[in-house]
């Protein structure tokens, strides 16, 4: 390969690298639009429930959707949003816990798993997934009551 065909792909290579992050910095812009009303609402109710330290608060993270039943677009931002919930909204010590249902629907995913969902085009849980996932709530609830609702998952896995 000569030294100007070398040059000519380190060049489309940087055009193809700057394109990418040109699409990312769109969609950042675009996620911020779309969740922010969300985001706002959310600190909002955070702080209600502070206002009642005497009570406990069990948040959870939203449901998610099949893939038949939503687009890649819509399931990204749930998830960032749900990951925003989880990393900075929650915070330690305060009297808000969550329950991530959200990540024992999509095991990490952008989707709620079909085989846990009644089917592929029906975005309810299946009763083999409640049965699995209620005992996870209980466990949640258990841990809150006895003090542990900042050490132990989130899940309400053991």
């Amino acid at each position: 390969m000569s030294v100007s065909e070398e040059n000519n792909k380190m060049g489309q290579l940087k055009a193809d690298i700057e394109k990418r992050k040109n699409e990312l910095l769109k969609y950042s812009e675009e996620a911020d639009q779309d969740t922010g009303p969300a985001v706002r609402e959310s600190d909002a109710l955070k702080e209600k429930m502070r206002q009642f330290q005497n009570t406990k608060f069990l948040v959870w993270t939203g449901a998610s959707l099949v893939e038949q039943e939503t687009n890649e677009k819509a399931a990204t931002l749930t998830r960032s949003f749900f990951e925003w919930v989880k990393n900075d909204w929650d915070e330690p010590g305060d009297n808000i816990y969550l329950w991530d249902f959200f990540e024992l629907q999509t095991e990490g995913g952008l989707y709620f798993k079909t085989e846990y969902a009644k089917s592929p085009d029906n975005s309810h849980p299946s009763n083999e997934f409640s049965k699995r996932v209620y005992p996870f709530l209980c466990n949640r609830i258990v841990d809150i009551i006895r003090g542990d609702g900042d050490k132990n998952q989130i899940t309400g896995e053991d």
